[in-house]
């Protein structure tokens, strides 16, 4: 699963660019816990140096 079928890929697309300062908290915490903890993984496996 990449970002984009988890739904991150609105989060940093070109129209939320400055929406709000300081919202991408609350932005991550309204995408579901499964969409969040996969995200984490994948993010995990990049900073272990493996593929996501």
């Amino acid at each position: 699963m990449n970002l984009l079928e988890l739904g991150l890929g609105k989060l940093f697309s070109k129209g939320n660019r400055g929406r709000r300062r300081g919202s991408a908290l609350d932005d991550l915490r309204a995408f579901p816990v499964g969409a969040r903890r996969e995200a984490g993984y994948q993010l995990d496996q990049l900073q272990q140096g493996r593929l996501p």
